[in-house]
């Protein structure tokens, strides 16, 4: 319990940078569990000996004890033009607890999109504008942060020795932020030296605060029958406000839009596992995402469809002797994930590695997850996106709130 108490304080929130934090309304964080991130990115099934896992509602009703969890990432970014990006970030703080032998509860706090990019142009590199005799360059400079964080609640039920269900009840909210700057550069040339010159002419400038907030379902069914496990999900957006208010400190003014988005279809999430013995299981998962469009994304780009698909396997070693350890994990996947936008697909490609470990009567566990991937990017300028992340996901176990038979 004190070691991850001390990783809430000593996890600082971030934003986690990526280009694709540059659309929509941000990168989208699907996964955020350490025991299911190991085959290859899935979040429908677990590595832990139990098969329980806190990003599939239908497991939860597994836990016999209280448990209280929290994962954090930490992830660096390169690209082509050489920038580089190291962040961390809080990927989930739950609570979990059965109610009774069959049902449990969940409830805690995850982002669901992060934002975090600053680029800016060299007027070396500028493009030079002929107008009425005079020449231009402009300089660029944009600025974005902020995202949209996610509340939830969950229950869990065993129907059958065959059937669960699970559903998720979540609660958005969030701030987005960003600024665009344009330099308008008059350019001279000396004719004798080529010495070139830059003296500013113009300046236009704009920040824009998109406050959101929203709802949504997930519904989850999963069957198994000891060797082969099926798990089914969808979610709906119930509803999304944003008011999106816009100011020119240039002009001083200012401009205040809202826009209401309603119920809609955004995600459908199906994997099917196999257990090849009593030590080792092989997982596929296939998502299909359709992301809430909004009127003001980002640098005028949205999501339009995602598709993509996670395989693994998990190895578990148990231990034979009484000691502290009681199940040790090792874990290896990939995925790949397709995105169409408007200007063309965002195609990202990874692998998974991941170690856990279940000590003190399978109560705590810790897992520990290394990603690395390439991505490519809709935008010229930030092509071939490399990046490795590391994250380690904390659970302990306690009897509290758990009801004791007397003797």
């Amino acid at each position: 319990m004190k070691a991850l108490i001390l990783t809430i304080f000593l996890s600082i929130l971030l934003c986690q940078s990526s280009t694709s934090s540059m659309i929509g309304l941000g990168a989208h964080i699907r996964n955020s569990d350490a025991s299911s991130l190991g085959l290859g990115g899935g979040t429908l099934f677990s590595t832990h000996s139990d098969g329980f896992t806190l990003s599939s509602p239908s497991s939860l009703w597994k836990t016999q004890t209280t448990r209280l969890a929290v994962t954090s990432s930490f992830n660096q970014n390169t690209n082509d033009t050489g920038a580089q990006d190291e962040s961390q970030i809080i990927g989930r703080l739950s609570f979990t607890f059965p109610i009774k032998e069959t049902q449990a509860v969940s409830f805690g706090l995850r982002p669901l999109t992060r934002t975090s990019y600053h680029i800016r142009t060299s007027l070396e590199q500028a493009e030079h504008i002929s107008y009425n005799g005079e020449v231009f360059a402009p300089l660029f400079y944009y600025h974005g942060s902020g995202g949209i964080s996610r509340f939830f609640v969950s229950y869990s039920r065993k129907i059958d020795e065959k059937f669960s269900l699970g559903v998720t009840l979540n609660s958005d909210f969030g701030n987005l932020f960003s600024a665009d700057s344009v330099f308008t550069y008059a350019v001279t040339t000396n004719s004798e030296t080529g010495e070139t010159s830059y003296a500013l002419s113009d300046l236009t400038s704009s920040k824009t605060t998109r406050n959101i907030s929203g709802n949504s379902i997930y519904f989850e069914g999963n069957y198994s029958n000891g060797v082969d496990q099926i798990i089914l999900g969808t979610e709906f957006q119930g509803s999304l406000h944003i008011k999106t208010e816009s100011l020119s400190p240039v002009s001083g003014s200012n401009k205040t839009e809202t826009e209401n988005i309603s119920v809609q279809l955004t995600s459908l999430a199906g994997g099917y596992r196999h257990n090849f013995n009593e030590f080792m299981s092989g997982a596929f998962e296939l998502y299909y995402r359709k992301p809430f469009e909004s009127n003001y994304e980002q640098f005028g780009l949205n999501i339009d469809d995602q598709l993509s698909f996670h395989c693994g396997l998990v190895r578990n070693f148990m231990n034979q002797k009484i000691g502290r350890w009681d199940n040790f994990n090792l874990s290896l996947g990939m995925y790949r994930t397709q995105s169409a936008t408007s200007i063309g697909d965002i195609n990202d490609f990874g692998l998974t590695l991941g170690l856990g470990l279940e000590y003190f009567n399978n109560k705590n566990m810790v897992d520990i997850v290394l990603t690395a991937g390439k991505r490519n990017s809709p935008f010229d300028e930030l092509t071939n996106e490399k990046y490795v992340n590391l994250t380690i996901g904390v659970s302990t176990g306690e009897t509290w709130f758990i009801k004791r038979r007397g003797k």
